[in-house]
């Protein structure tokens, strides 16, 4: 057997987690696995930048799936797969006045992701892993420092578009 072959054989055989696994292995959202980034919206699809669409492993709409189990709290938008990692994309009006609803989306997300996902939560993960997309508007935060200090306390560096890869 050559030496390429059998490099193959056994990445065949070998366990992988993929995207579409962990979307698959999470009760909330197993039947929300899509391809490429079909899972994104019309309207939020020029709020988020593919820099190789190749590399795209899937994607998840989060909010969709999940909007009849938890009807009234502060759900996340999306999860894309990409080049083996995972990003969690919320597609939201950039103002002063979103930081808080903001951040109540990303401790929901992070709840719900120890909680209901592990293994999407496992899944090795982009850097940064939470992106705030702003929506077409664009981003309209004030560069007062107390609002500065609150966006870097949570993680977040709104734009548009937010470029993956």
């Amino acid at each position: 057997m050559s030496k390429s072959k059998s490099k193959s054989t056994k990445e065949a055989l070998a366990p992988k987690c993929t995207f579409r696994m962990a979307v698959e292995g999470t009760s909330d959202v197993a039947k929300g696995y899509c391809h490429g980034s079909q899972a994104l919206e019309n309207a939020d699809k020029t709020a988020v930048k593919l820099k190789d669409k190749r590399k795209v492993d899937g994607s998840l709409n989060i909010d969709k799936e999940t909007k009849y189990l938890y009807p009234n709290d502060p759900r996340w938008d999306y999860a894309v797969g990409y080049d083996d990692k995972v990003f969690f994309i919320e597609v939201h009006p950039a103002n002063t006045s979103n930081i808080p609803e903001m951040k109540k989306k990303k401790e929901w997300l992070k709840k719900w992701l120890q909680s209901k996902a592990p293994l999407l939560d496992a899944f090795p993960s982009g850097n940064p892993k939470f992106l705030w997309a702003a929506t077409e508007s664009g981003v309209h935060i004030s560069n007062q420092a107390s609002y500065m200090r609150k966006l870097a306390q949570l993680g977040f560096n709104p734009k548009r578009p937010v470029i993956i890869g």
